[in-house]
C-alpha cells in the first residue's frame, strides 16, 4: 500500500515531492557518509578514514567505528606489549595515562591504580578457550595454586554472561546466525563484476550493454531474460522483470524494504549495513558522483541510489534461494527473521574460564591472598577490559613520543641554532615529512643556506595539463576547487616536431590498445604467446634482474630517439574570465601577484632574499605500482608538485608581478632569481626548470648548488635505505643512491619507497626553532613567522586550514591502515589487481580495496599527529573560533596540539580541556656531529637529537 501511494505521488523519474521518498533519500544520503571517501587511485588523496565520525571525540569515534565497520580501533594488546618490551612505551607513560584512576582501595593496601598497572603489564592471553584449559592443566595451576584458583572460580561463577545475538538488521545475518550459507558470496560476486564494468575508465574491451540506461535499468535489462542454471539467478531474472515496471530506482528500494519488513525507524541502520556490505565499490560510486572532475568518464547523479536498488534485488534473490534450499522456508521475507530465531539452536556463550584466568593472574601479580579475592575484586578486573586497556596503551604510546619531541624543541629554545645572516641560497620545499631529511642534509652540506617548508601546491591552485597529457588534473588540496587552468606548451620552434611525435604516439597508443584487447582472444592470444612470448620475456627479465641498468638504458635511448622539447607554462591569461582552452588559460597579473604574496608571507620570506631561491615540488616515480599517486604530493591532490613549483618561480620572476609586490610591501631584488624544480622522493633526484633564465653571473653558483643537491640526494638515500632490509647497513651514500634508483625501476618491487610511514609530528613555526634537530623523517615542517603575522593571526589561520586536512589526513590514514591493515587498509599488495583504472581488488574479483597497503605502513608507529605551533594562546583560540574544522580536530582529539610562545619559547599542551604548561625533562639532549652518526647502523625508530654541523651547541 505504501509503495502504491508513493508511485501515485511521484513523477516517472521518482522526483515528485513525497514525504516518504524524501525521508528515504535522506536516509540513503546519511548512510553514504559512512562510505570510504577515497577517490580514483590515480589521484589518491589522503584523508581521515573515519571522516564520518569526526563530530565525535577520538576515543568514542574509534570504538563506534570499530563496531560499525567490524574493524580494530587500536593495536592489539600483544603489539602494545611488544612496544613496551622495546621501550617505545614506558611504565611512567602508563602511569600518567592512568592519572584519572581514583586511589580507591579495592583490597587491603591495593588501589585501583595498582590493579590497572598490574593488568597492563600482564601479557594478554591470545589462544582459544580449549588452549587455555590445556595451559592451566599443563602449568598445574589448580594443584600449585589451589586455594587462589578455587577462590577465583567461586567469585567469577554465577556472574552474568553474554549470550549470542543476531548482530544486525540484515536478513543475511539472520541466515548466518543459524548456520546457513552466506548470501553475500552470491551477491558480491555478481555485483562486483557489474559495478566494475559500469565504472570502467578505459580497461574494458567492450562497452557494458545498457550503460546509457543507467546503473539500475541497465542491470535489470541485462539480467531480466538471461538464462542461468542456478536457481537464484532465475529468481533474480524474475525480480529484474518486475523492477523494470517500477518508475524509478528509489521506488524499487522502497519496495525491497517493504518486502524485507524493514520498519521506517530501522531504515538508517539497515541501509547503512547494506551499503557497507560492498563499501569500497559503494564509496567509489559516491566519490565519482561528487567529483566528476576526478575521472575521464563521469557517471550521473543518483547512481548510488541505483546501486542500492540493485543490491537489494540481489539480496532478495539470494536470500529466498538459501532460505528455501537450506531451511525449507518459502514464506515472506517479513517473517523470515522471526522464523529463523525460533529455528536457531539454543546456545549459551560463557567466558567464565577466560574471566577466571584474568582474575587469577591479576591476583597473583598483586600478591593477593585468597580471602582478599572478593566479588568486587572480580568486578574491578572485569571493569578494565581489553578495549579500555588498549586505549590506555595508546595514550601512553603517544605520550612517550610527545615528550621526546617537545623536549627536543624546548632544548632548541634554550640553545637556538645559528641562522645564516645572509644566506647564499634559499630553498623552499613541500612541508612533507620526507623533505625533513632532505632539508637537513642540504643544511649540513651548505650551512650558509636557508630552507623553508610550505604546502606543496605553493599557493597556486590550478587544473594542470602537461604537454603530453590528455586531461587536466587538479593540483591543490582536496578542500580547494581550482578556478583556473594552466597548460604546458611546447615552444614555437619545436611545435611542429611535437605535433608529429604526439600524433605518432597517439597512433601507437591506439595500436597498442587494440593489440592488448586482441591478446585477450583465444586465437590471437595463443599465436602471440607462441611467436613473441620469448622475446617479450627479455625486457621483463631485465627489469627484474637488472632494474637500474635497464632503466638507465631506457632513459638514454628515450633521450636520443625522442628528445624532450623545450616547454613553458601558459600562465598569463588575456581574457577576463578563466577557462580550459586557449585565451582563457592561466591567471591575470593581479592573481599572480596575490599568489606570490601569499606564499612569501605564509613562509615569512618577505625580505633578505638570496640571489637564488629554489622552489622544489615533489613526487615519486616507480613501476608496477597502482598506489603510485599516494606517494605524490598530498597538497597537490595526489599528483606531483613540479608544475606548482615551476609556476610560482615563473611568476615571481616576472618584473610586472614584482612591481605589484612592491606596492604590497615586498621588494624582491633585481638580482634574485627563483628557480622551480622537482624532487623525486623515490630515487632522490632533483630536476630544475627554466634555468636558462638564470643570469650569467649566477651560473657558477647555480652549478654549485646543483652539485650540493646531488650530494644531499645521496645522503638522503642513505638515510632512507637503512629502513630497507635489502640494503646493507654498511652501504655508502652512493651505493644507497644506486639501491633506491634500482627500487624505482624494479617491476617486482612492492616497496619502491615507504611514503609517509613514520609521520608523527608537524611543526608550524620558524626554522630556527627546529634547525639542527634530527627528527628521523617524522616531522612535517611548515614555515611560519609569527612576528610577521597580523594581530588576529590571519596567516596562521590559512596555514592551518591547509595543514590540518593535508597532514592530519595523511596521519590518520596511516594510523588506521596500520592498526587494521585488512579492515581499514587494503591488505598486502601481492594479490592486488588494478580494475577500471579506479582502484585495486584482491585477485580477480573482490570489494574495491581502500586505504593503504601493508607495504606502505608496516614500519609506521600509529600515533595521532602532534602539531606544535609557534603562536600565543590568544591568537590560536581566535583561529579556532574562526575555523570549525580546526576547532573540532583539536577539541575532539583527532590531533594533539602544543603551542610555543614566539617570545619566550614556553610550551603549553592541550590536555583535552585547556592548555597546560609543559615542563621539559632535565635529561640533556644527545648531540652528534652529523645525521649519519645519528642513524648509522640502525634500522628502527630513533630518538630526537642534535646535529652540531647545523648549529647545535654540543
Amino acid at each position: 500500500m505504501v509503495l502504491k501511494q508513493c508511485a501515485e505521488a511521484t513523477s516517472p523519474d521518482g522526483s515528485g515531492e513525497d514525504p516518504i521518498l524524501d525521508r528515504l533519500k535522506n536516509c540513503i544520503e546519511h548512510a553514504s557518509h559512512l562510505l570510504p571517501a577515497q577517490g580514483p587511485i590515480s589521484v589518491f588523496i589522503h584523508h581521515n578514514t573515519l571522516h564520518a565520525f569526526e563530530h565525535l571525540p577520538f576515543e568514542e569515534a574509534t570504538q563506534r567505528a570499530a563496531r560499525v565497520f567490524g574493524c580494530e580501533p587500536y593495536l592489539t594488546e600483544a603489539r602494545y606489549h611488544t612496544e613496551l618490551a622495546k621501550g617505545r612505551i614506558r611504565a611512567d607513560d602508563l602511569r600518567a595515562a592512568l592519572s584519572e584512576d581514583a586511589p580507591t582501595s579495592i583490597a587491603e593496601g591495593i588501589s585501583r591504580l595498582d590493579l590497572h598497572l598490574a593488568m597492563l603489564q600482564l601479557p594478554p592471553w591470545q589462544g582459544t578457550v580449549a588452549e587455555l584449559r590445556w595451559q592451566v592443566a599443563e602449568d598445574g595451576i589448580p594443584r600449585v595454586h589451589g586455594d587462589v584458583w578455587q577462590r577465583c572460580v567461586e567469585v567469577v561463577r554465577g556472574q552474568p554472561c553474554s549470550g549470542s545475538e543476531i548482530p544486525s538488521s540484515r536478513p543475511r545475518d539472520s541466515i548466518l546466525a543459524v548456520g546457513g550459507s552466506d548470501p553475500d558470496l552470491l551477491v558480491n560476486d555478481l555485483l562486483t563484476r557489474y559495478t566494475a564494468a559500469f565504472l570502467d575508465q578505459g580497461i574494458s574491451r567492450v562497452v557494458l550493454p545498457g550503460q546509457r540506461e543507467g546503473f539500475f535499468r541497465g542491470f535489470c535489462m541485462l539480467y531480466a531474460n538471461a538464462s542461468a542454471l542456478e536457481r537464484w539467478r532465475r529468481d533474480l531474472g524474475t525480480l529484474c522483470q518486475q523492477a523494470l515496471a517500477e518508475t524509478s530506482a528509489i521506488l524499487s528500494v522502497l519496495h525491497s524494504l517493504n518486502e524485507f519488513g524493514i520498519l521506517e525507524t530501522e531504515w538508517d541502520e539497515f541501509l547503512s549495513e547494506t551499503l557497507l556490505a560492498l563499501r569500497g565499490w559503494g564509496g567509489m560510486i559516491h566519490q565519482v558522483e561528487q567529483r566528476a572532475d576526478s575521472v575521464h568518464h563521469p557517471i550521473p547523479r543518483g547512481t548510488l541510489i541505483e546501486f542500492l536498488a540493485v543490491r537489494l534485488l540481489l539480496d532478495r534473490a539470494a536470500l529466498s534461494t538459501i532460505a528455501r534450499n537450506e531451511f525449507g522456508y518459502i514464506g515472506a521475507f517479513v517473517d523470515l527473521r522471526e522464523w529463523l530465531e525460533r529455528a536457531r539452536p539454543s546456545t549459551h556463550s560463557s567466558d567464565i574460564e577466560l574471566r577466571t584466568y584474568e582474575v587469577f593472574r591479576a591476583a597473583r601479580a598483586l600478591g593477593i591472598q585468597p580471602d582478599a579475592i572478593t566479588h568486587s575484586f572480580a568486578r574491578e578486573v572485569a571493569a578494565f577490559p581489553s578495549l579500555q586497556r588498549r586505549w590506555i596503551f595508546q595514550l601512553a604510546y603517544e605520550r612517550g613520543l610527545r615528550i621526546r619531541a617537545l623536549d627536543a624543541l624546548a632544548h632548541r629554545v634554550k640553545h637556538p641554532a645559528d641562522m645564516p645572516a645572509a644566506p647564499r641560497f634559499q630553498l623552499v620545499t613541500c612541508l612533507d615529512e620526507r623533505e625533513e631529511s632532505f632539508r637537513r642534509h642540504v643544511e649540513e652540506i651548505a650551512p650558509d643556506c636557508e630552507t623553508f617548508g610550505a604546502a606543496g601546491f605553493f599557493a597556486v591552485p590550478m587544473y594542470y595539463r602537461g604537454s603530453n597529457d590528455a586531461h587536466f588534473v587538479p593540483l591543490c588540496p582536496i578542500v580547494v576547487t581550482p578556478k583556473h587552468w594552466v597548460s604546458e606548451r611546447v615552444d614555437d620552434h619545436a611545435a611542429e616536431y611535437h605535433h608529429r611525435t604526439s600524433t605518432r604516439r597517439a597512433q601507437l597508443g591506439r595500436a597498442s590498445h587494440s593489440l592488448h584487447h586482441a591478446t585477450r582472444t583465444p586465437l590471437i592470444g595463443a599465436l602471440l604467446a607462441a611467436g613473441a612470448g620469448a622475446l617479450a620475456s627479455l625486457p621483463l627479465v631485465a627489469r627484474i634482474l637488472f632494474p637500474r641498468i635497464t632503466g638507465r638504458i631506457r632513459g638514454t635511448a628515450g633521450k636520443v630517439l625522442k628528445p624532450t622539447p623545450h616547454t613553458s607554462l601558459a600562465l598569463e591569461r588575456t581574457a577576463e574570465a578563466p577557462g580550459d582552452h586557449n585565451g582563457l588559460l592561466g591567471f591575470n597579473l593581479d592573481e599572480m601577484a596575490a599568489m606570490g604574496e601569499r606564499l612569501l608571507r605564509d613562509i615569512g620570506l618577505v625580505e633578505g632574499f638570496a640571489n637564488l631561491v629554489f622552489v622544489l615540488g615533489h613526487g615519486s616515480s616507480s613501476l608496477n605500482n597502482p598506489h603510485k599517486s599516494s606517494y605524490d604530493c598530498g597538497a597537490c591532490g595526489g599528483s606531483p608538485g613540479a608544475p606548482n613549483g615551476r609556476a610560482i618561480a615563473h611568476l615571481l620572476n616576472d618584473g610586472r608581478v614584482r612591481a605589484k609586490l612592491i606596492g604590497r610591501g615586498i621588494t624582491i631584488p633585481m638580482e634574485t632569481r627563483f628557480v622551480g624544480g622537482f624532487h623525486n622522493t623515490c630515487d632522490d633526484s632533483v630536476a630544475l626548470f627554466d634555468i636558462e633564465g638564470v643570469l650569467p653571473a649566477l651560473r657558477s653558483e647555480l652549478d654549485r648548488v646543483r652539485a650540493e643537491f646531488d650530494e644531499a640526494g645521496d645522503r638522503n638515500a642513505h638515510e632512507r635505505a637503512r629502513r630497507f632490509e635489502s640494503c646493507p647497513l654498511s652501504s655508502t651514500p652512493r651505493d644507497a643512491r644506486k639501491h633506491v634508483e634500482a627500487r624505482s625501476e624494479d617491476l617486482a618491487q612492492a616497496r619502491p619507497e615507504l611514503g609517509h610511514a613514520t609521520n608523527a609530528i608537524c611543526i608550524v613555526g620558524r626554522r630556527a626553532r627546529s634547525r639542527g634537530l634530527f627528527f628521523d623523517r617524522r616531522a612535517f615542517l611548515t614555515s611560519y613567522d609569527p612576528t610577521r603575522d597580523t594581530e588576529d593571526g590571519a596567516i596562521l589561520a590559512r596555514t592551518l586550514a591547509a595543514v590540518l586536512p593535508v597532514c592530519g589526513g595523511i596521519n590518520l590514514e596511516y594510523f588506521f591502515s596500520h592498526v587494521d591493515p585488512q579492515g581499514y587498509g587494503s591488505g598486502t599488495k601481492l594479490p592486488h589487481n588494478l580494475t577500471g583504472l579506479l582502484g585495486v581488488m584482491d585477485g580477480a574479483a573482490s570489494d574495491l580495496r581502500t586505504g593503504l597497503p601493508w607495504q606502505m605502513t608496516e614500519i609506521h608507529e600509529p600515533v595521532r599527529l602532534l602539531i606544535v605551533i609557534e603562536t600565543t594562546l590568544e591568537i590560536f583560540q581566535g583561529v579556532m573560533r574562526g575555523n570549525s574544522m580546526v576547532e573540532s580536530m583539536v577539541r575532539k582529539g583527532w590531533v594533539q596540539v602544543a603551542l610555543m610562545h614566539p617570545d619566550t619559547g614556553a610550551i603549553s599542551v592541550f590536555d583535552g580541556a585547556d592548555f597546560v604548561a609543559y615542563a621539559r625533562s632535565t635529561m640533556p639532549l644527545r648531540c652528534f656531529r652529523s645525521s649519519v652518526e645519528c642513524y648509522g647502523g640502525k634500522r628502527d625508530h630513533l630518538d630526537f637529537v642534535e646535529i652540531s654541523s647545523i648549529g647545535a651547541t654540543c
